[in-house]
């Protein structure tokens, strides 16, 4: 995505958007991913890796005019609430549990 949008090529930088909405349509509603929660005791550390490559798509997305951080998925839910099962899993393992 960022080499897309350095050199203009539009179909790298949608590549990148692509790979964000996936990310979203796949969050279980509580915001957890569900291929880092499969990593056990490390589910998230790979959440956090997920997040901050999705924060960093949608930095890129913003400076060409896209709003990432309001998009949502089929079920309503954002980024944000991947960060939000993020922290309550820093502040509380157990919500990791039912995983």
């Amino acid at each position: 995505m960022a080499w897309g949008a350095l050199i203009g090529d539009d179909t790298l930088f949608r590549e990148g958007i692509r790979r964000f909405t996936i990310a979203l349509g796949q969050m279980r509603d509580d915001g957890s991913l569900p291929l880092e929660t499969d990593r056990g005791q490390l589910a998230l550390f790979y959440q956090r890796h997920a997040i901050a490559s999705l924060v960093a798509i949608a930095e890129m997305a913003a400076t060409q005019g896209y709003d990432l951080y309001t998009k949502t998925n089929s079920r309503g839910g954002r980024l944000d609430d991947m960060i939000g099962f993020l922290a309550r899993g820093v502040t509380d393992p157990s919500v990791l549990e039912r995983y």
